[in-house]
């Protein structure tokens, strides 16, 4: 063996031989492990994690979509719920609303006839601009009567509880009593709001004389 130009001579017994030997076999040995043993481990193990990485994100999503679905679900069904009101307000508003001025007229006339009240005066009708659903305007007509305290009481009653849409809110109540006992008299002037289809055109806001 040569050194540096200089021939070396080695001498190496058997046991020598042997350890180099088993040196370089061990060395074999862990370079094999190390490339099929090791390194695939390493490498399942690392795409294992790629892997439940992507399931954990995978499932954050799948969690993220059954929310969305269940959300959906509430808003179809608050959705068809509140289509259902519509349609029942809008059949209650088209089988109550008052087609004209001489219907709501005449109802109010047969109460008042039943009652025994005696309509003193009719004035013009009056917009309101309070309009519902599009289709129906809310208007008043003036009213002046006069009755027993009983009996101006029981119409404000068959007013409000009419088949009709018939009120008195959004009206100034005046009530003026004279007399007592049996003979005490009631005379009360407001504004009785109906709804009338818009659809329906104008309708006559000329005011009615007291019978």
């Amino acid at each position: 063996m040569e050194l540096f130009g200089k021939e070396i001579a080695i001498d190496l017994d058997d046991r020598q031989q042997e350890l180099g030997f088993y040196i370089v076999t061990a060395l074999v040995v862990l370079l094999i492990t190390h490339l099929f043993i090791v390194r695939p481990i390493v490498t399942i193990r690392r795409n294992q994690k790629v892997y439940e990485a992507e399931v954990a994100k995978h499932e954050g999503v799948t969690t993220k979509l059954l929310a969305a679905e269940d959300k959906l679900q509430l808003q179809v069904a608050k959705y068809e719920e509140q289509k259902e009101s519509y349609d029942e307000l809008k059949v209650k508003l088209d089988n109550a609303s008052v087609q004209n001025n001489a219907i709501l007229k005449e109802v109010v006339q047969k109460i008042v006839d039943y009652l025994g009240v005696r309509v003193l005066s009719i004035g013009a009708m009056e917009t309101s601009g309070n309009v519902v659903e599009g289709a129906y305007e809310k208007k008043y007509i003036p009213y002046s009567l006069e009755g027993t305290g009983r009996n101006i009481s029981n119409l404000f009653y068959y007013l409000e509880n009419s088949e009709w849409l018939l009120t008195l809110k959004g009206s100034v109540v005046d009530i003026t009593r004279g007399g007592s006992g049996e003979d005490e008299r009631v005379k009360t002037t407001f504004k009785l709001g109906a709804y009338y289809p818009r659809s329906s055109g104008e309708v006559s806001k000329d005011g009615e004389e007291s019978k």
